[in-house]
Formats: structure tokens, C-alpha cells, sequence
């Protein structure tokens, strides 16, 4: 998304996703995925630059899209900067999280920026947390964390509150996800502060096992996993960091944790919902298994918050229905089955009438 917003900004024009990362409107919705950079066209200048200076840049240029469009990007890098291999060598972010991450956490000063890192700090005080994510945080590091809202035209006033962070604090780098808005504050934090910068992306939510993105409340578009968290260990983690969220809000964090059990897993890489990708849905026993688990406890904890709230039951109804659609359980098989019979039942009446 930041190539066509990077591509549409030196050709003059808006990318299609603008409309909604101008809005206002909260979306909430249990099934739904959405997603964007959180970027407005005054912030294309300072994204380029990034780009163009920052010390590594991976291409991701073994994904389809970019691979089509990224020639039609101007982007003046520097002589001698580094970048990732080639198209056979990249998205490396995922990897070095899996084989590196734990290694250079071990006597750093590491501040952790996102929506997400509220939901990081509360998990990293769960016993079982720690236990399950053993192999990607050294039992004596000490993070610092900063909860951050979205970008719209608080861009600046996020760069100052990071900033206040790194020197109050003696932070030696920061892993900072936070969309585009990402890419321009590394650059320049890092630039000012003389510190190592990681675009971190959508890794917080890899290390916190999140179904949805940190302050909304549709599902992601896409899930890097490393390891499972228990559907009862997050949740009491994110209504921790998140307290004060209104029924309707904790069934959709609550259903997209659900959902997030039936996506296809293999540790190091991210696959997208089903509604982006293809064959991202893995409804095998493991999954199921995990899934079923998870909806006991949602069953005795949080789907009895739509008793008496009629926004939080439309939420339950929408997840049930997605639920049957994808064939999950006795009545979702039996909605498939129904479903199929009236496919076939309507394409023999047309060819009875001649219309096939």
C-alpha cells in the first residue's frame, strides 16, 4: 500500500484506500478486514526520504504486486546503501525476528512503539506468556514500551513523545510499528538520537498473537506467527492495556482472536485473511482443535456480554454467521450442505429450461 500511495503522490493523484485513513468513522466489525498505511499526502515527502536514506531497505520484491508496479516508483537511493539480496531474499523481516530477534534483545535498552505494545507489555508479565514465547525474549530483558494512537495529523506529536521516550530512558533502538508513519520516524528519530531503528510492522502483533490490529476493531489483513497464545492469556491481556472498552468492541477483538486460530500457521512467515489471499484458511484438526478451545472460553466469558446490548449482538450474530459459512460445526456443516443444494438444485432447473 505504501508503493501505490508513493506512486500515486509523484504521479498527482490520491490511492484508493485515502478516503477511509482520513475518516473519523470507527469501523467495528467481526469479520471484516481492513487495513492501510494511516499515511495523508503531506506525509509523502517525508516517507520518500525515507525510503531513499534509511540504512537497509528490503524491497519485498518477491510479492507479486510490488514486483508488478515497483518500476513505476522514482526512487533515488543512495550509492553503497544496503538493501535485501533480490526477489529470492526478502520480507527478511520475518525471518530475522524468528532466528535474531532474541539474540539482540540481550543487553539493550529496546523501546517498543505500536498500538499493540500495551496488549506486549501486559502479556510480558504472564508467566504462561513467557513460558510459550521462551525463545524469543531472554528472561532478563527489560523493554520499555510506548502505546501510540493512529497517524492521522498526529504524526509530529507521535515523533515527540518517542523522542521524550529515547532520552528519558537511554533507549538504543527502537521497533517501532506504526504503519508508513513507521519508515518516516525511524529515519529521522534515528537520525536525531543516533540510535539503531526498526520498522517493526505488523511484527507486534506476531509477538502478541493479535487477530486485529491494536486500535481497531476489524480483523488484520494479514498474521505473522511465531507462536500461540492461549484465547484466555490474551484477552485478559488486552482488556489490561484496553480498559473501559464498550461490549461491542471486546466481542470484535474477541471474535478476531477466534478467527485467527482457523488462519494457516508456520512459524516465520505471515499468511492474509481469507478475504485478501487464497488457501489461508486451515480448518484441520490442530486448528480446530485450538478454535473449539477458545470458543468454550468466549462462550463463558465474553458472548454473554450481547445479553443486554444490542451493538454487541449484532457482533455475535455477524461472527456466527461467518462461523456457519465456512462450515464450522454441526450447523455450519449442515448450512454448507443446504448452500450446495440449492446450487445444484438450480443448476439442473437450467438446464430443464434451457438457460445453461
Amino acid at each position: 500500500m505504501e508503493l501505490a500511495f508513493l506512486i500515486a503522490s509523484q504521479q498527482g493523484r490520491t490511492v484508493s484506500w485515502q478516503e477511509t485513513a482520513n475518516s473519523d468513522q470507527e469501523i467495528v466489525s467481526s469479520t471484516m478486514t481492513l487495513g492501510h498505511p494511516g499515511l495523508s499526502p503531506e506525509h509523502s515527502s517525508r516517507l520518500q526520504t525515507s525510503y531513499e536514506r534509511c540504512t537497509y531497505l528490503d524491497f519485498h520484491d518477491e510479492n507479486r504486486t510490488i514486483k508488478r508496479e515497483l518500476s513505476k516508483w522514482r526512487c533515488n537511493r543512495q550509492p553503497g546503501s544496503y538493501r535485501n539480496p533480490g526477489s529470492q531474499a526478502s520480507e527478511l523481516f520475518l525471518d530475522w525476528l524468528k532466528y535474531e530477534f532474541g539474540k539482540y534483545l540481550e543487553g539493550r535498552r529496546c523501546l517498543f512503539v505500536g498500538a499493540e505494545a500495551g496488549i506486549l507489555r501486559e502479556l510480558l508479565s504472564d508467566p504462561i506468556y513467557r513460558q510459550i514465547s521462551a525463545n524469543y525474549w531472554p528472561p532478563n530483558v527489560e523493554p520499555v514500551f510506548l502505546v501510540t494512537r493512529g497517524i492521522g495529523a498526529h504524526l509530529d506529536h507521535i515523533k515527540d513523545e518517542i523522542s521524550r521516550v529515547i532520552s528519558g530512558e537511554q533507549i538504543d533502538t527502537a521497533f517501532i510499528s506504526l504503519g508508513g508513519g513507521a519508515k518516516i520516524l525511524c529515519y529521522e528519530l534515528a537520525e536525531e538520537h543516533n540510535i539503531a531503528t526498526f520498522d517493526f510492522g505488523s511484527l507486534l502483533r506476531g509477538l502478541t498473537y493479535s487477530g486485529s490490529d491494536g486500535h481497531s476493531f476489524v480483523r488484520s489483513t494479514h498474521y505473522p506467527y511465531y507462536f500461540r497464545v492461549p484465547f484466555d492469556v490474551y484477552m485478559t491481556a488486552l482488556q489490561r492495556a484496553m480498559p473501559g472498552l464498550s461490549a461491542e468492541k471486546v466481542l470484535a477483538k474477541a471474535h478476531a482472536q477466534l478467527a485467527l486460530e482457523l488462519i494457516r500457521k508456520e512459524e516465520g512467515w505471515t499468511w492474509p485473511s481469507e478475504w485478501v489471499g487464497e488457501d489461508c484458511l486451515d480448518l484441520g484438526a490442530e486448528n480446530r482443535g485450538y478454535f473449539w478451545k477458545a470458543y468454550s472460553m468466549y462462550r463463558g466469558s465474553y458472548k454473554i456480554l450481547a445479553s443486554n446490548d444490542e451493538k454487541a449482538a449484532k457482533q455475535v450474530e455477524e461472527f456466527e454467521r461467518w462461523r456457519k459459512y465456512i462450515g464450522l460445526g454441526l450447523d455450519g456443516k449442515m448450512h454448507c450442505m443446504s448452500f450446495s443444494a440449492k446450487v445444484a438444485a438450480r443448476k439442473v432447473l437450467e438446464i430443464v429450461l434451457g438457460t445453461r
